[in-house]
């Protein structure tokens, strides 16, 4: 492992610019600047760089593929079963399939869930380094469901704006009661992320250590709390105003015990 963090500023800091400039772009005025479309179009591959590059710090380089991939994995696969057949989170289908994995999926999903797990997991255990619960059993538990938590709060957010008339990003085929979005919906995103971190802890448990070093917590809350405003700033383009109260409740709810217990130390 790396001895120092040298590796995980220059990705941290190209996704700190890269979503200022997202969030700045979503005015009505269209970016004409080649250099800035080029970091809009490029937000997630800099999310990716610091993901791999904090885990790298964290577990090292075989561990940290390894569990990127399976996150990856997870994520492609639950994505190909909910739209083929309705389950995990519901009846649903993505408009835009011109580049897609078996003609299903779009490319960018699989990745997308690999950032999202990874910073919810680094934020989870965090919350227990700071509970000081060292003990396997409330590691195991505790991990898993506070990360299931942290996806799920997300989604309370990207699913109105992505299935929004003007957007269209997928289609729900049985609409819900959360803004035309069904329950199922978000019990998947809470065992999505839930089971993968399970894994993530299972293979920390394994190694006898901890895939976040308690040094780092900064850099995955800042990479949060950075994707969540991006969600946040289409939201707000949008003007769905009780997505936002909700969701900005929820997500500051589920951070407010780190929060508390950072001031308290």
């Amino acid at each position: 492992m790396l001895n120092n963090t040298v590796l995980i500023w220059p990705p941290l800091f190209l996704l700190l610019v890269s979503t200022f400039i997202v969030v700045a772009s979503k005015s009505h005025t269209p970016i004409k600047n080649p250099v800035l479309s080029f970091i809009i179009r490029r937000h997630l591959v800099f999310g990716l760089l610091f993901i791999l590059s904090h885990s790298i710090y964290t577990i090292g380089l075989e561990g940290s593929v390894m569990l990127l991939l399976v996150s990856w994995v997870i994520g492609l696969a639950f994505e190909y079963v909910g739209v083929t057949f309705g389950w995990i989170f519901g009846r649903y289908y993505y408009t835009d399939t011109s580049r897609a994995f078996f003609q299903k999926v779009p490319r960018d999903k699989p990745y997308a869930w690999a950032f999202i797990i990874y910073i919810c997991y680094s934020v989870s255990t965090y919350l227990v380094e700071m509970f000081n619960l060292h003990a396997n059993l409330a590691r195991i538990l505790v991990v898993p469901t506070y990360a299931g938590l942290l996806c799920m709060s997300l989604d309370l957010l990207i699913d109105p704006v992505a299935t929004d008339p003007s957007v269209r990003a997928w289609v729900w085929l049985r609409r819900g009661r959360y803004f035309g979005i069904p329950l199922t919906n978000f019990i998947g995103w809470f065992f999505t992320g839930y089971l993968t971190a399970s894994l993530f802890t299972a293979y920390s448990l394994l190694c006898e250590g901890s895939l976040v070093k308690t040094e780092l917590w900064p850099y995955s809350i800042i990479a949060y709390i950075s994707f969540f405003c991006v969600c946040l700033s289409d939201a707000i383009v949008l003007r769905k105003y009780k997505v936002i109260t909700i969701s900005v409740a929820v997500t500051f709810t589920l951070l407010s015990p780190i929060t508390i217990c950072t001031f308290i130390r």
